[in-house]
């Protein structure tokens, strides 16, 4: 009976251990399968169709390294993408004139092969190929919740902008390589534009260079300085002037006034020049500026005409 009792612990056991290594062998094959399928990946690079992929030619991605990407989602039937297109285009062409190291991908939302194969034959650059499993994976990391879409992509593979459409619309090419600082040379550029709006330019013969015209435009921004540093009860006195403010004038008012000289003298320089100086003394009220009766005739003129404005 003892005996018998210790062959069924003894045949229990056994069916366990044969069960482990049962589980144990499937783990392995398990992981080794992966392994191998994860290889077979490695090996077979992901790729995308080639600008004349309507043959199916397909290049690496890894070709695509190092450079600055544009990620275009879009659809041939929407019309929003229809009417972006066009400027997309021209942008594409002028960026890739200048840098070579920039490349746009589609990412097709259409339903059919023809519907792909015809809106890409309108496109000079890249695309996934139609039906990659890659897109979905893509439109749910950038959250591309409406169409056309630009994200870019800089050359270490991080993402610069999900607002791409919009700076490709409103700035078309000038807007690469669409990071924050060449959107803030945007907004300085576009505000010095304004600005320079605001100045005169003057059309006549002697002061066609461009130079004349910055200089008229320093007269009327010191000109405009004059009701902010006149105080307005007791006029003419520039008391809201610091004397660290005015101890800076005279000493650029000096320093004009000896490189005016150096030129032949007030009366020999050009005109933009000459009334800039003139303008800075009323600004700042440095009546010690022109010192000599030879200069009183020039500076009258404007002095007087700066006190009969209304203020």
């Amino acid at each position: 009976m003892l005996a018998k009792r210790q062959a069924a612990i003894v045949a229990k056991e056994q069916a366990s251990l044969d069960t482990l290594q049962a589980k144990r062998d499937a783990a392995t094959y398990a992981i080794t399968n992966a392994r191998e399928k994860q290889r077979k990946v490695s090996i077979e690079e992901p790729s995308v169709v080639t600008d004349d992929g309507q043959d199916g030619t397909q290049i690496p991605v890894t070709d695509l390294v190092g450079k600055n990407i544009l990620l275009y989602f879009s659809v041939h039937r929407s019309r929003a993408c229809c009417a972006f297109l066009p400027k997309l285009v021209e942008a594409y062409h002028e960026i890739k004139a200048k840098d070579d190291a920039f490349e746009v991908i589609f990412i097709s939302s259409d339903k059919g092969q023809n519907a792909f194969d015809k809106v890409f034959a309108t496109m000079s650059w890249l695309a996934l190929p139609f039906g990659d499993s890659r897109k979905a994976s893509l439109k749910s990391k950038f959250k591309v919740p409406v169409i056309p879409k630009l994200i870019a992509i800089s050359p270490t593979g991080q993402t610069v902008t999900k607002e791409a459409t919009n700076l490709i619309r409103d700035h078309g090419a000038n807007a690469y390589p669409f990071t924050a600082e060449r959107m803030k040379e945007i907004e300085a550029e576009a505000e010095f534009e304004a600005i320079s709006e605001v100045f005169p330019v003057d059309k006549r013969l002697e002061m066609s260079d461009r130079g004349n015209d910055l200089g008229w435009a320093c007269v009327l921004l010191l000109e405009s300085l004059i009701p902010v540093v006149v105080d307005p009860k007791i006029g003419r006195k520039r008391l809201l002037v610091t004397q660290s403010v005015k101890q800076r004038a005279t000493e650029m008012a000096e320093t004009w006034k000896a490189s005016l000289e150096e030129r032949g003298g007030i009366e020999n320089v050009k005109t933009p020049d000459v009334h800039t100086f003139l303008q800075h003394l009323v600004t700042f009220g440095d009546s010690e500026g022109l010192r000599g009766s030879q200069h009183r005739h020039l500076h009258r003129p404007l002095r007087c005409s700066v006190q009969q404005r209304p203020r």
